[in-house]
């Protein structure tokens, strides 16, 4: 599109209440995006499971890739990029911060994985949404950027998932059981 159609298409878009909650959301990913990537490195110093680390390493460098790729959609939007706390990211935080206090079992890396995927599921429902909303928009250029990073998600999905079946799963089930029933449900 040239740019004086697209400068007058950005005009009248903008006046639209979705593209505002658009906007929201994107701003609400990047400010996930970031959580993320200092996230990720602290669940990495504590697991116990070499074939995390290496995933949870490809995974940061694929966060740093959508930050980045947030980062242009606010360059074509010519918006500036900004972080709104979103909501449903809070919990997953809280969780991670506990989990640290934790020993390193085979336990704790069950419960990595599980906040992993966690916050993979959270990043799909979002881009998915976004991707959605880029296209009634007619954000053409958006919608392929949101394609690439959906799929490196469900690609990171699919790992987390053979990496749990295959590895973490089966390490856990000799973790001692008894102590983590009276820790998960203690006496009212």
């Amino acid at each position: 599109m040239p740019i004086n159609q697209k400068e007058m298409y950005l005009k009248d878009i903008r006046r639209l209440p979705l593209y505002n909650f658009f906007v929201q959301r994107l701003k609400n990913m990047y400010w996930m995006e970031q959580q993320w990537k200092g996230l990720l490195s602290r669940l990495k110093t504590n697991t116990s499971h070499a074939g995390m680390e290496s995933l949870i390493d490809e995974y940061a460098s694929k966060v740093s890739i959508y930050h980045s790729r947030l980062g242009r959609i606010f360059e074509i939007l010519e918006e500036e990029p900004a972080a709104i706390i979103l909501d449903e990211a809070t919990g997953i935080i809280r969780k991670i911060n506990a989990l640290e206090a934790e020993e390193n079992t085979s336990l704790k890396d069950l419960k990595i994985v599980m906040l992993l995927r966690l916050i993979v599921h959270t990043q799909i429902a979002y881009y998915d949404h976004l991707n959605a909303l880029a296209e009634i928009l007619g954000l053409e250029e958006i919608c392929g950027l949101f394609n690439s990073t959906l799929i490196d998600s469900t690609g990171t999905d699919a790992l987390l998932s053979t990496l749990s079946r295959t590895s973490v799963n089966l390490r856990a089930l000799n973790a001692p059981l008894l102590q983590h029933v009276v820790e998960d449900f203690p006496a009212a």
